[in-house]
């Protein structure tokens, strides 16, 4: 089994900017997102939800909103993370039609 490092990605929605906490976590990681996250600004939310209970080996979801997406660099920043910007479905769109062989 391999842990993934932790990691902020930016979730595709409308209005603010949302970023879901994925990767490892250690038992102080949601102190150490919420500390970041109130030195970056005064209106960021911070939504930890357990999963369902049959899920018990899938950890907590943590998302965080902000007011801008630079306030989403700073936090991954300050926590010394990376942030994934582009959400992976919008990586969709750009995509060029597939070809048409004759």
């Amino acid at each position: 089994m391999y842990v993934a490092p932790p990691v902020l990605i930016r979730l595709p929605s409308g209005g603010f900017p949302q970023a879901i906490l994925a990767g490892v976590r250690t038992p102080n990681t949601i102190d150490k997102l919420r500390n970041a996250c109130q030195s970056v600004g005064q209106h960021i939310n911070i939504d930890v939800a357990e999963q369902r209970s049959e899920l018990i080996l899938v950890p907590k979801r943590i998302v965080v909103q902000t007011e801008d997406i630079s306030e989403l660099h700073k936090i991954a920043a300050q926590l010394a993370i990376n942030f994934i910007e582009t959400p992976s479905s919008w990586s969709f769109c750009i995509l060029p039609p597939p070809l048409k062989i004759p």
